[in-house]
């Protein structure tokens, strides 16, 4: 079982390269995002609480988000990529105690550094399809045919409502004040390494590539 993070601004390609990674090694793909909005969705008292803060742009609870990392974690088998969390140190540390008591731990850290003069273009572009969710974003990645999926060709797409651009400013905030010591945290336990998330898609991949393959060719360390 591997665990890598993938750290980045919003709009830096997270969760696309998670998706990549997950279609290469078989990991699977957690997004803290993704577990929140089927919370909401699900109707749940938990759901109707998170919805006015998601719509808001705010930051949950390290506790309620611990608490659905770990019942996804648990359904997992062969490794994941944690898309979203943790986002500040103090979150880190409740992972590390997490995932410990779990006889797991985290593996490899990735950073993925962005100019982040043209973020407020990747997310305030970006949408997906209804039917497939494949990623497109108007500016970087437009539809090959307007209004087709390049994938499955369905013609209904859907945006995030916390896309919006004064909610997209606001996360950029929170993230460069409480995400980045998150960097100098993962240096120190020699965890963190980094990628030039400015290049393409598949360049990028490529590079995280290199570095999943470089850490499974190390000697493990069993978690105790």
């Amino acid at each position: 079982m591997i665990n890598v993070i993938i750290l980045g601004p919003p709009g830096a390609g997270k969760g696309t390269q998670a998706r990549l990674i997950q279609e290469k090694f078989g990991y699977v793909q957690i997004s803290t995002g993704d577990l929140i909005r089927q919370e909401i969705a699900s109707g749940s008292e938990l759901g109707k609480h998170l919805q006015p803060i998601v719509n808001a742009g705010g930051y949950l609870d390290d506790k309620i988000m611990l608490e659905l990392l770990e019942n996804k974690l648990k359904t997992v088998r062969t490794g994941a990529i944690l898309d979203g969390l943790p986002r500040t140190e103090n979150q880190a540390n409740a992972l590390y105690e997490m995932l410990k008591n779990n006889h797991q731990q985290v593996d490899l850290v990735i950073e993925l550094k962005v100019d982040k003069d043209i973020l407020a273009k990747r997310i305030a572009g970006r949408f997906s399809c209804a039917n497939c969710g494949a990623i497109y974003n108007e500016y970087f990645n437009p539809l090959a045919s307007e209004g087709k999926c390049d994938h499955c060709q369905g013609t209904e797409f859907t945006r995030r409502k916390d896309d919006a651009l004064e909610v997209v400013y606001k996360r950029l905030d929170i993230y460069y004040e409480k995400t980045q010591p998150l960097l100098s945290y993962y240096e120190k336990n020699g965890q963190l390494s980094q990628v030039d998330g400015m290049q393409s898609v598949d360049d990028v991949a490529s590079q995280i590539e290199v570095l999943i393959k470089k850490y499974l060719k190390k000697p493990q360390v069993c978690v105790n």
